[in-house]
């Protein structure tokens, strides 16, 4: 699962971070990684096992995503400077579009 996650990751940061030029290009990488370490510590198992039951991970209003995408926000400003309505932004589109991937690659069945 992290390999996909960071696969996923990747993909969808190239829009949210990499073309970003409120980001650094040297800190992408780095920003990259901080999303995919926040949703695998910060989304509980419990709670991220809840997104594969229904179709609701590209729900910004769903809570386990709200919580994620927070989280995110926080680490962002406070680990790499980025300002608040930046780092908002960023992890407004990354952790939606990367839960919702995730669980769409766990529900079909043609995809190992």
């Amino acid at each position: 699962m992290f390999e996909q996650l960071t696969q996923l990751v990747q993909q969808f940061g190239n829009e949210s971070v990499v073309k970003n030029d409120a980001i650094p290009n040297e800190q992408n990488e780095a920003v990259m990684n901080e999303a995919s370490s926040s949703i695998l510590s910060g989304g509980g198992v419990d709670q991220l096992a809840g997104l594969f039951q229904g179709n609701n991970a590209l729900d910004s209003s769903n809570p386990v995503v709200q919580k994620l995408t927070e989280q995110l926000t926080g680490n962002l400003g406070e680990k790499f400077g980025i300002n608040s309505k930046t780092a908002s932004s960023v992890a407004g589109n990354l952790i939606p579009q990367i839960l919702g991937s995730l669980v769409n690659k766990a529900k079909d069945p043609n995809d190992n």
